[in-house]
């Protein structure tokens, strides 16, 4: 998600992976940076880097003090043995702009140079750390010439994938960082950004540094979500961690039980309430953690007090998410309701409500749905849906109201399948029922699943009853994938799922087609109802 919204917003960024050395440690800081060095180039940023190519140069070649080896030679070598891309002619165009920084400079090169062949002699491990730290601080002063002074939204982002170490690159940090600060120099103007299981628990402060337990919110260590807000934050802070890949509920059961949250019954609440959201994943398993241990209700989850002791959970997480942007606006919860941007555009345009820029924003639509569309994350969608939810029903833009009005433009746009989605949302289950039913004798077994899969996304109204219904097999396909699909309905999932199969088993005899994709849609829901 992240790299996503930097490439939207045409924002310098680098990706450190090194995906064939997963099992390689301690991987020099030259050579990460390199790799930024790297990205940045094949991006368009046509920024030079004297000092620190120098440093590469003489690393690579540290006896040849009399014979030189030509700068592209010593980079492309570079290349080769950490076995990463680059585009035609960047290399080249690296080298030509490193030169013409290194004349403008006069003896910057040798001056790097020797400093380099210095601390490669005396092969310590303080030498090694001080040559990381003399490579880091003339990648950073290059980066200072380059940047303009004030255009503060160039500072590159530096994502660390977590096949790629970062040790030795944050401990270089650190110091760089110091050392600026006792020169009276400005702070590094470059976000660090780090995740990876083996950091997890520490990075959600829920585990010290010596792997015993942890404060709730490790001191110095700033967990932001927005784009916006990570080069701020990173220009203060050592390191900043940030979830750039969603949590596996494997990965949220190790957050849960380090916060003494209980084992697998909470994490997978809080896993299906956060839909893999780090932030919110370690404020719900604290507040798990606060109620007891035991395995609490979504409800109880989302209504418990969150770290700050004052706000409620669901509150909570809400203002993280939005960072501000539009909480409260009556126009966002709606769109809430829409499956996609369009949707939620097409329901502003034509209900009359007051649009704002900032509906739109990438903070709101973070994610891609299966077929390409920007959605919601489901945590975000979810929680602006309990909003809509709890509108009088007397309100124009109650929940049944605004259901509805999708629902007829859904139709306009000849979208069945839509139209039905949202008609199940608004409770009209005869019809919903009705037509499905109509599609079983009229469509392949195939084409008839396909049009319930996007009908049964439709989000069930929190607190609503799930009948369990015997007289209708299409009936109970719908309501009971309906409530398997819902966060709220989390604790029941495996017996909504079994019921699901039953019914696709009586259902089935009725198709005229479609037999095989009938019996894998049985599998599939056999299967979550047996994890």
């Amino acid at each position: 998600m992240l790299r996503g919204e930097l490439l939207a917003g045409r924002q310098p960024h680098a990706l450190i992976a090194l995906p064939r050395h997963t099992r390689r440690r301690g991987r020099s800081v030259h050579e990460l940076l390199f790799v930024v060095l790297l990205e940045l180039a094949a991006q368009g940023w046509k920024w030079g880097f004297p000092r620190f190519l120098a440093d590469c140069a003489a690393i690579a070649a540290p006896a040849r003090l009399s014979d030189e080896e030509p700068l592209p030679v010593a980079l492309e070598r570079l290349r080769e043995r950490l076995e990463v891309p680059a585009p035609d002619g960047v290399l080249a165009g690296i080298a030509r702009r490193a030169a013409r920084g290194r004349w403008r400079r006069g003896r910057v090169g040798v001056e790097a140079r020797d400093e380099v062949v210095a601390l490669l002699g005396l092969d310590t491990a303080q030498a090694r750390a001080d040559l990381d730290l003399l490579v880091l601080r003339h990648f950073l002063a290059d980066l200072d010439d380059a940047l303009p002074g004030r255009a503060r939204l160039l500072d590159p982002t530096v994502l660390v994938d977590d096949t790629v170490d970062p040790t030795a690159l944050l401990v270089a940090w650190r110091r760089a960082r110091e050392w600026r600060e006792g020169r009276g120099q400005p702070l590094p103007r470059l976000a660090l950004v780090t995740t990876g299981e083996r950091d997890l628990l520490r990075g959600l402060g829920l585990l010290a540094e010596d792997g015993g337990p942890g404060p709730r919110l490790a001191e110095g260590l700033v967990v932001p979500e927005r784009r916006r807000d990570v080069s701020s934050v990173a220009l203060t802070e050592p390191l900043t961690a940030l979830p750039v890949l969603e949590l596996t509920e494997r990965q949220v059961d190790r957050v849960v039980r380090a916060a003494g949250a209980g084992g697998r019954g909470t994490a997978e609440v809080v896993h299906a309430l956060a839909a893999g959201h780090a932030a919110a994943t370690r404020e719900l398993a604290l507040a798990a953690a606060l109620l007891g241990g035991g395995t609490a209700t979504p409800e109880e989850l989302l209504s418990a007090p969150s770290s700050d002791d004052v706000t409620p959970v669901g509150d909570r997480v809400l203002n993280l998410l939005l960072d501000g942007l539009v909480v409260g606006s009556d126009a966002l919860v709606a769109c809430a309701a829409a499956r996609t941007l369009e949707e939620a555009a097409t329901l502003i345009t034509t209900t009359g409500l007051h649009p704002r820029s900032d509906l739109f924003s990438l903070a709101v639509w973070s994610r891609t749905g299966p077929d390409g569309a920007a959605v919601m994350h489901p945590l975000l969608r979810l929680l602006l849906l309990r909003r809509l939810a709890s509108r009088p029903e007397a309100d124009t833009d109650d929940w049944c109201s605004v259901f509805a009005g999708l629902a007829k433009l859904a139709e306009r746009r000849g979208d069945e399948a839509g139209r039905l989605h949202h008609l199940l949302a608004a409770g009209e289950v005869e019809e919903v029922v009705w037509r499905v039913e109509e599609g079983l004798e009229r469509d392949s077994g195939e084409a008839w699943l396909d049009v319930v899969r996007v009908v049964t996304t439709s989000p069930l109204r929190p607190g609503a009853d799930v009948p369990v219904q015997r007289d209708s097999p299409v009936r109970s396909v719908l309501l009971q994938w309906q409530a398997a699909n819902d966060p709220h309905r989390v604790a029941h999932r495996r017996e909504h799922h079994s019921r699901v199969a039953t019914g696709l088993r009586e259902v089935a005899g009725r198709s005229r087609d479609g037999h095989l994709a009938f019996r894998r849609a049985i599998r599939e829901h056999e299967e979550k109802a047996d994890r």
